[in-house]
């Protein structure tokens, strides 16, 4: 525990003994998990407890007596000796609230991250749909997690309720390129353009910005663009249209080349056989897991920084919830 956690964990416990009135400012929303240190924890637990069971009320002898009889599972439990440094840590007892919301705050933060660290493990070890599916879960747990997390805050701050951030409030978050496959993003695209009757299957789930790679995501934006104009779409018709918008560079990276090389045999060779829509399918998954890894990268790394609010952290759980919406409507109706 770092001893800016350890000092203010104490001072509160210590205001807390030194005028017991003090806990009843504090105990509707803060809880014994958001203390860090074990025996700052068991301490407060107990005090709680005394609160509610001893005739004299919170006083430090009766608290002292209560971690008597139920010592921490530790070498050197909290004893009348922690409860003195306590008190001593305290500069004015009347300041209780204050290092509440600080201990509060400390809480939110190591929350958030460790739940965040969690998620990211989660959908990095996911490697098929259902496994993607279940992450979701662990996105409603975080999600549950900070709810409960803000509306202490909101109460500690003495507001009735805390205005929701919209996601225009947030800076936007976008994978790192190193979470796409670029590979499999060029076989989708050339499937398309060999199966466009599949194009319209898609567009119901995959957009340009499921595409980490730039030349990948314009030609599939130039192909679904040029299925809504309903022009005749092959590999002519489509490196045509992409001469025609000076993406050259694209043409060679994607297409394999002009029409008739043998760069472009060897990429409509490598489009035989494959079935454009579990391709696609495919390609959102990677997408989807991409996000929540970056989102959940996110929210650790902020909270190493800064305080995270937990506004900002549900507001991108809610975020993710349109991706799973996404999963599923690639599920229905299996077009092969």
């Amino acid at each position: 525990m770092t001893s800016i956690t350890a000092a203010t964990e104490r001072a509160t416990l210590g205001a807390i003994l030194l005028e017991a009135a003090r806990y009843d400012e504090l105990k509707e929303w803060l809880q014994p998990d958001d203390f860090e240190g074990l025996h700052e924890r068991a301490t407060y637990n107990a005090i709680d407890t005394v609160r509610i069971a001893s005739e004299d009320g919170v006083t430090p002898d009766a608290v002292n007596a209560y971690l008597l009889a139920h010592p921490d599972a530790v070498a050197n439990p909290a004893d009348g000796s922690f409860l003195a440094d306590c008190m001593h840590q305290c500069p004015s007892p009347d300041r209780a609230v204050y290092y509440g919301r600080m201990v509060l705050e400390l809480s939110i933060q190591r929350t958030v991250r460790r739940r965040a660290e969690m998620l990211g493990t989660r959908a990095r070890n996911a490697t098929t749909a259902v496994e993607l599916n279940r992450v979701f879960a662990g996105v409603d747990s975080v999600r549950r997690t900070v709810e409960d997390l803000h509306q202490r805050e909101a109460r500690a701050a003495g507001a009735y309720s805390v205005a929701p951030l919209r996601s225009d409030d947030l800076p936007a978050i976008r994978p790192a390129p190193y979470l796409g496959e670029p590979d499999l993003e060029r076989r989708v695209v050339r499937a398309l353009i060999a199966q466009p009757t599949a194009i319209r299957h898609v567009t119901d789930w995959l957009s340009d910005d499921d595409f980490s790679d730039v030349h990948n995501r314009t030609v599939f934006a130039n192909v679904v663009e040029m299925y809504e104009a309903k022009d005749p779409i092959d590999p002519v018709t489509v490196t045509w249209s992409l001469a025609q918008a000076g993406q050259v560079s694209a043409i060679a990276d994607v297409m394999g080349g002009p029409p008739g090389t043998d760069r472009d045999a060897e990429a409509q060779a490598e489009t035989d056989g494959m079935s454009a829509v579990p391709l696609a399918k495919r390609l959102l998954e990677v997408s989807v897991r991409a996000r929540i890894i970056a989102t959940s990268d996110d929210l650790e790394r902020s909270a190493i920084r800064r305080p995270t609010t937990t506004a900002e952290a549900h507001r991108r759980m809610l975020d993710l919830w349109p991706e799973q919406r996404r999963l599923i409507t690639s599920r229905r109706g299996e077009t092969t």
